[in-house]
């Protein structure tokens, strides 16, 4: 029996008891045992059966409540059965889908497969189509072909030689013969197939190169150009600032020669050709600042630039062409800075700096009558000249030029040119190399003038150093430095592109994020 229905049962009972106890005449709960009127027996007798008849109405009625409780108890109990199954039943189903989905998917996968692999087959062996898909050339195609000619020959040869010696018997008839060899024909037929199949494979490459990818790379290349661009002339109106450009040669002198500190002149796209000087410095917290055009079209031509004793004065944007030098700093000049310039045919040095600091960002050196940069002291001092991501080539003389001055160079490339990378006459201060590269010049990659750097500061770092003519170093370096010895393959050295091609060791150092020499991004 369910637990609820034996407690209700037990309950019940004991409330019956209570209230036959209770009409009892010798209970004392019964009111009627205080009662002044004394009953008979046959009025007692009538009371007591009218009270049972109630009580079995009551038991009764009670007896149906029983039942309804313990009818829904046991509809409940088999609900919950029900749920049970039910849930089973919906757990199994679910099962069921679930296989019969990964079914599908598995069916879908395979006729995915079986699809590509009938676009694929071209009538040829799929094995042999993707062979030749994968292969780098088809000269391995050929070897296999020279190799199965050979066998047919020598079987050939074979049966030739057994039917001579059992003559005038024939061993290997005609039809034996060609039935023998028919199998090499088969696969040089194959062979002749995979070798036009490959053919076609290319031709259809180049097609797809020529119709798709060259157009696209042409248009992200146009697009870059665009942003470039957009880049610039962002940068360059936040940095003019709104100043109307300078457009002729005198105003130019004149306003540098009156210059204050945090004055900026944007020099309009043209070519001067008037002497520059300053009379006056910048401050660290306000420089003097001279602003070409982006696009390079700012050009001082055959003018002498130069600058005694000023400091904290930069240049941007401008192109140092045809004079006695560049641009020239004496007498303690600096620092003057130049970012973006080209200091590019000029009849002595491209840029000369003496007793002064000095630093080039994004700057070229091309093509000068002396060296690409000379840097002297007439005794070591602490100046100090920095170069980043500065390209010097193709200059006459030395790439850089040095005595007793402090030299650092982070992603310059010195290549090209007539003598010495770098020179080092009185090499008793500092030079610091980082991620450079300095290759094909026609002397050392780097030499010491006096055979030995006199235990002074030498860095060399994650830097190339590579097909110089004479030799890479010359010196008796203390300590010994190392360098990388990979060979550079420029874009176009000729036409000063000296960007990394693709496809050369330092070109994949790149893409891993490890840039060395000059790029011109």
């Amino acid at each position: 029996m369910h637990p609820i229905r034996t407690v209700f049962f037990f309950c019940l009972c004991a409330a019956t008891l209570v209230c036959v106890s209770c009409i009892q005449r010798d209970n004392p709960f019964d009111p009627a045992n205080y009662s002044p009127n004394v009953l008979d027996s046959a009025e007692v007798e009538e009371i007591r059966d009218t009270a049972n008849a109630t009580l079995d109405s009551s038991f009764a009625l009670a007896v149906q409540g029983f039942e309804a409780i313990d009818s829904l108890l046991s509809a409940l109990v088999l609900d919950s059965a029900a749920n049970d199954s039910l849930d089973s039943l919906n757990q199994l189903t679910r099962s069921e889908n679930l296989s019969r989905r990964a079914e599908n998917d598995t069916t879908a996968a395979y006729n995915d497969t079986v699809s590509m692999v009938d676009s694929l087959r071209f009538k040829l062996h799929l094995d042999t189509l993707l062979w030749l898909v994968t292969s780098d050339s088809s000269a391995a195609l050929d070897a296999a072909r020279s190799v199965i000619r050979v066998e047919k020959l020598r079987a050939d040869s074979q049966m030739s030689a057994v039917n001579k010696q059992y003559l005038p018997d024939t061993i290997y008839t005609d039809t034996l013969r060609d039935s023998i060899l028919a199998p090499f024909d088969s696969l040089l037929a194959l062979c002749d197939s995979a070798r036009a199949a490959r053919a076609r494979f290319d031709a259809a490459v180049i097609d797809t190169n020529t119709l798709a990818v060259v157009p696209y790379n042409e248009t992200v290349g146009l697009y870059n150009d665009s942003v470039a661009a957009y880049n610039d002339s962002i940068l360059f109106a936040r940095e003019s600032g709104g100043y109307p450009p300078i457009e002729d040669g005198d105003s130019l002198q004149q306003s540098l020669f009156a210059a204050q500190p945090g004055d900026t002149f944007v020099v309009a796209s043209d070519t001067f050709t008037v002497a520059l000087r300053f009379s006056n410095s910048g401050s660290e917290s306000s420089p003097i600042v001279v602003i070409g055009q982006p696009d390079l079209s700012t050009v001082l031509d055959s003018v002498d630039v130069a600058f005694s004793t000023n400091s904290h004065i930069i240049f941007k944007n401008i192109v140092f062409s045809r004079g006695s030098h560049g641009a020239r700093l004496v007498a303690g000049s600096g620092p003057i800075t130049f970012e973006n310039c080209s200091f590019v045919g000029n009849g002595g040095h491209g840029c000369e700096v003496v007793d002064s600091d000095a630093r080039f960002r994004n700057c070229r050196m091309l093509h000068n009558g002396g060296h690409g940069l000379r840097v002297s002291s007439a005794e070591p001092k602490d100046n100090r000249v920095e170069l980043t991501n500065t390209l010097i080539a193709h200059n006459r003389l030395t790439g850089i030029g040095i005595v007793s001055v402090n030299v650092t160079l982070q992603n310059t490339t010195i290549s090209d040119n007539g003598s010495h990378g770098i020179r080092l006459d009185d090499p008793e201060l500092e030079l610091a190399i980082y991620n450079s590269l300095i290759s094909y010049n026609g002397g050392y990659g780097i030499t010491f003038l006096s055979g030995f750097n006199n235990n002074q500061p030498f860095t060399i770092t994650s830097s190339v150093l590579y097909g110089n003519v004479t030799g890479q170093l010359f010196g008796n370096f203390q300590p010994p430095v190392s360098y990388l010895g990979y060979e550079p393959v420029y874009v176009d050295a000729d036409a000063d592109n000296y960007n990394i091609a693709p496809g050369n060791r330092l070109y994949d150092l790149e893409q891993e994020g490890i840039v060395i020499g000059y790029r011109d991004d």
